[in-house]
Parts: C-alpha cells; structure tokens; sequence
C-alpha cells in the first residue's frame, strides 16, 4: 500500500536536530489555505497509492487549467469548453503544460515535474492493472526519481527526504501552492523566474 504520512505530526522544534517524515500538514503548509480543499490531505493520507496518483494528478490538472485561464481574457464558458473538453486545443493535460511553458507561465523545471506527475498518474490509471503496483515500482520509480521539486519542498518545511509516494505528494502541493499563488497574485511568486531559463 505504500507508505502514509502520520496525518498529526507536527514540525521538528527548531534546533533540536531531528529529521523526521514530512506529514500531511507539512504539505497543506505549503498550500494556500483559501484554495486548498480540505478533504484533499485526508484523501492523499488514505487513498491507496493509486488513488494518490490519480487524485494528485487531477489536483495538479485542476490548477495548471486555473493558470491559464487566470492569463485568458474573459470567455463565455461555450467557449472555454470548447478550448478545455473533449477535442480542445487544452482538453490533455500534455498540451496544457507545453502550452503554459511555451508561454513563459512555467519554467523547465516545473514543466519537467508537471510532466512526471501526469506520467504517473497516467501508469497508475490506464497501464499498471492486475497487481499490487505502488510509488516502488521501478516504472513509478524512474518517474519520481525524475521529479526535480521534491527536495525543494520538503526543504520548506524542514523534513527529511520522503519516501516514493512522499516524494509525489510533497510535489503535488508545491506546485499547486505555487500555481495557485501566481493565479491569486497575478505575478509570479518567486521562485518561477529561476526556473524560467534553460
């Protein structure tokens, strides 16, 4: 089943030196608490590992397609349909992402996490089926080897380096912090410029 953060730990006491698992809440810190849906940790804090790709995956989704609209003029929801349902230009996740870094919304980096995290959520619901597949799989594994952000969070917030499943979430909520923030703002929060160049 993978591993599951402790939904109730609380951040190391400053100085005292220990390393421990980032929790739940470690990852809701770095959320924006307005947008933040508070079912989603306890969600990610139960699912199976493949409800967490899938749910993380769609969470992800949700606030690339909110960034882009956020940089759109106003458009009746025919036509915002027509442009993110079905045949749509930004119906797939894939094209979304290239088009946001095309546009200069997202850097490489994020471009690249944004991509693993639609990998995996892709394996875990369309081709890993018929076993007990999780985030240690060596097919998830490569993909979340892969994720650049996860250190980076989990820096945030002063933990250790989570497990695979660790890893995934921790990025979840960074980027979507982050999209969200930039959404909110209307500006790029500050570290989107670094990860602009190449």
């Amino acid at each position: 089943m993978g591993y599951r953060w402790p939904a109730d730990s609380s951040p190391p006491h400053p100085g005292n030196g220990r390393a421990r698992a980032p929790s739940v809440s470690d990852a809701a810190r770095l959320a924006h608490p307005k947008w933040l849906d508070p079912d989603i940790p306890r969600q990610l804090n139960t699912q199976t590992d493949g409800g967490v790709a899938i749910i993380g995956g769609a969470f992800v989704e949700y606030h690339l397609r909110r960034l882009l609209k956020a940089r759109m003029r106003a458009l009746p929801a025919e036509t915002e349909d027509s442009l993110f349902e079905g045949l749509g230009p930004l119906a797939s996740q894939t094209g979304r992402i290239e088009i946001a870094f095309a546009f200069n919304l997202i850097g490489a980096q994020v471009r690249n996490d944004l991509r693993q995290i639609n990998e995996i959520r892709n394996r875990f619901a369309h081709v890993l089926s018929g076993e007990d597949w999780t985030f240690e799989h060596p097919e998830i594994g490569r993909h979340v080897d892969a994720l650049s952000l996860a250190g980076t969070a989990a820096a945030v917030v002063g933990s250790q380096e989570p497990d695979n499943r660790g890893k995934f979430i921790m990025t979840v909520y960074y980027l979507t912090g982050q999209i969200a923030g930039e959404v909110s703002n209307h500006q790029q929060p500050s570290f989107f410029p670094k990860f602009l160049a190449d």
